[in-house]
């Protein structure tokens, strides 16, 4: 962002914050006047409570900001080493990733968070909270939890960004009791594959 336009907001927010913390005090009169007696809200409070929503807010828009770029197509394919992410980009990537785990996929998986592995390699560390004794290759759900995996992260802009950039991802799934589960991973080449209608082989 440009320095004076970074003023400007500086000084706009100067002058509009006596404005605010007026409106914060008239609302907190507001419930203070029709709310529980026994449960009071102060100014403090509420700008406790408003700081946490802005901030879970900030995350999301940094995190978008960072990879929700478009993509060309026709560039995927022919990655180039000077249009590749840098590693400290993508450690950077990882620490937005983290800022927002755990995460509930849905009811039986649980996102634990991300951490970089060699080169270019973004890892996600899964928990299933089912019971799965013998893994989950053994039982044949590995393969179709990767080709979900790569339909939904290709169809992703963000993901699909970060593939495009060079990036392997490799996912991880772990029981409750953190004993590694199976794991596989994919690249940009797998997006190129799904949508030609090729089969995917786990690896």
């Amino acid at each position: 962002m440009d320095i004076k336009l970074m003023t400007f907001y500086g000084f706009l927010l100067l002058i509009v914050s006596p404005f605010i913390y007026f409106a914060l005090k008239i609302l907190v009169w507001i419930y203070n006047s029709i709310g529980d007696q026994e449960e009071r809200l102060t100014v403090g409070e509420l700008l406790k409570y408003t700081g946490h929503v802005v901030g879970i807010m900030g995350v999301f828009y940094v995190f978008s900001t960072l990879i929700s770029k478009p993509t060309d197509t026709a560039k995927d394919s022919t990655t180039h080493s000077s249009s590749l992410m840098t590693r400290e980009e993508l450690l950077v990537v990882k620490t937005e990733i983290n800022r927002m785990a755990p995460v509930k996929v849905d009811e039986g998986t649980e996102f634990v968070g991300a951490k970089l592995g060699n080169g270019l390699a973004l890892i996600y560390k899964n928990r299933l909270l089912g019971d799965y004794p013998k893994g989950l290759a053994a039982t044949g759900m590995l393969a179709p939890i990767r080709t979900n995996a790569v339909r939904t992260s290709c169809a992703t802009s963000a993901s699909r960004y970060l593939l495009s950039k060079g990036v392997m991802i490799k996912s991880r799934y772990y029981d409750r009791n953190g004993r590694l589960l199976g794991e596989f991973d994919f690249s940009i080449a797998d997006c190129l594959v799904a949508s030609s209608g090729g089969q995917q082989v786990p690896r």
